[in-house]
């Protein structure tokens, strides 16, 4: 797994419709654009902030794909 916020991932130039980079959504949770979908990553924190574990779940393209049509109201 990728670390949030790390910068120092080098791009593959075949893969420009996705990103290799985390892309952030919060503090503790960020997601990775991958060939088949999106995996996103949530930690789990206890009271003094400190990481208790971390999750992962993955969405497939066509799944993301038909909720942004039913969004936008263009699903066929």
């Amino acid at each position: 797994m990728k670390k949030q916020n790390d910068i120092g991932i080098d791009r593959n130039t075949r893969f420009v419709h996705q990103s290799v980079a985390p892309q952030n959504i919060d503090e503790h949770n960020w997601y990775y654009e991958e060939k088949d979908g999106i995996e996103i990553i949530h930690q789990v924190t206890a009271g003094g902030m400190d990481c208790v574990r971390t999750d992962s779940i993955f969405i497939p393209w066509e799944r993301l794909t038909d909720t942004v049509r039913r969004h936008w109201g263009t699903y066929n």
